[in-house]
């Protein structure tokens, strides 16, 4: 583990490895991050360096959701406007209801999510909400459109010259529709094009990183942090593990058997080496109990 993202101390480190093993890596998946670049250029020249498409995607919802968010703080405006006014002229105030029940403030907020989808997606609620904020803000809907125009062109194109030529009339587009939130990213991908377009030779993504990343943030919130690194170590490899070993045993029918400390290989030996492979990045203090606990899993999953 490397504590932080600084890049010379995270070149430091790699650059422990020989050159020799990190001349063999042929292509990596970074986000826009000037440190990640320089890490990968400096630590693996070989390699090809691919941006991944999510993040590219990210910045345009982004995008799309500043120009709700400015839409939303105008509404909230105008509805505390009319009801200052109410008070001068001693009148109730009763806020317009849309055909689906809500407020233009509540329209506003509770699109959030839908927009983050695909149209196939929706609900039908979503759609009735969809329906009825694209017709009262175009703005929007046009922004939507951008957003998943983008989205089909990393999905849907397989060659780098037909994305080139997509990616240059999204472009276009997003020049003559006039909305500034778009500009970072049309911005970005002129500057990062390059590694942008190496995502269509192999379509390879961070999407196993960034899932396994998102885990363990979960599951370190549920102890509100880490005191003890090498025992949060301990506890994410464990559970990793009884995953692992219930799946493989599910899936594959593997018989195995464990004695104390001493794993005694079968036949078909992929479960095994997973769990030495991942006993080599606990502390040794900690590699019992994981013996203790994948034996019990074992005698758990066969009975």
């Amino acid at each position: 583990m490397v504590a932080g993202t600084k890049a010379e101390t995270v070149i430091a480190i790699i650059q422990k490895i020989s050159l020799k093993q990190r001349n063999l890596v042929t292509e990596i998946t970074l986000d826009m991050a000037g440190n990640m670049g320089l890490i990968a250029k400096k630590c693996f020249p070989n390699a090809t360096r691919v941006t991944d498409r999510f993040h590219v995607q990210k910045l345009a919802t982004e995008a799309l959701q500043e120009i709700r968010i400015k839409y939303r703080w105008q509404a909230i405006d105008q509805e505390n406007e009319a009801i200052e006014k109410a008070k001068k002229n001693k009148k109730s105030f009763q806020p317009k209801v849309l055909n689906n029940g809500d407020t233009l403030k509540q329209l506003l907020a509770r699109s959030r999510y839908f927009l983050y989808k695909n149209k196939s997606k929706w609900s039908e609620n979503q759609k009735e909400r969809a329906n009825l904020l694209f017709e009262l803000h175009p703005d929007i809907q046009k922004a939507y459109n951008l957003t998943q125009d983008l989205r089909n062109i990393f999905e849907k194109t397989t060659d780098k010259i037909i994305g080139l030529t997509k990616l240059a009339k999204w472009h276009e587009k997003v020049n003559q529709s006039g909305f500034k939130s778009f500009n970072t990213i049309s911005r970005t991908i002129m500057n990062h094009y390059q590694t942008i377009l190496n995502y269509f030779d192999n379509r390879s993504t961070n999407a196993s990183a960034e899932s396994f990343n998102a885990k363990i943030k979960a599951f370190r919130s549920q102890f509100r942090g880490v005191r003890n690194v090498e025992f949060f170590l301990f506890r994410l490899t464990s559970r990793s593990l009884k995953r692992a070993i219930f799946n493989f045993h599910k899936n594959r029918n593997i018989i195995f058997r464990i004695e104390g400390e001493q794993i005694i290989k079968p036949k078909n030996n992929l479960l095994l080496d997973l769990i030495e492979s991942e006993l080599k990045i606990v502390p040794n203090s900690c590699q019992k109990c994981i013996m203790n606990i994948t034996s019990h899993t074992f005698e758990e999953v066969q009975s």
